[in-house]
């Protein structure tokens, strides 16, 4: 398959049943509690944050290569310690 395309733009290979979300319904959650909540991406293929960031594709596509490209390594370090600070109340779960 074509990574220029969209998983969401796919026409699957097998019917979905009528009350299955289409591509347009799917609701990404909010940041708040994301250290906590590894792994990431809605198959968890993603056990870490940055891996999460890495592997968006489709309309995603362009920011993904501007965060490998253009933002620094020390600001892409930043953003992801930024991301392990976001945790829910009371969490003891190490952040990733």
């Amino acid at each position: 398959m074509d990574d220029d395309d969209p998983i969401y733009e796919r026409i699957p290979e097998i019917p979905f049943p009528d009350d299955f979300p289409r591509p347009e319904e799917w609701k990404t959650p909010p940041l708040w509690g994301v250290a906590d909540t590894a792994p990431y991406m809605h198959d968890g293929s993603a056990s870490t944050l940055e891996q999460a960031i890495l592997a968006h594709k489709g309309e995603a596509r362009k920011v993904t290569k501007n965060y490998q490209e253009e933002i620094p390594q020390a600001d892409r370090d930043a953003l992801l310690t930024f991301l392990r600070t976001l945790r829910t109340p009371g969490s003891q779960v190490a952040a990733r």
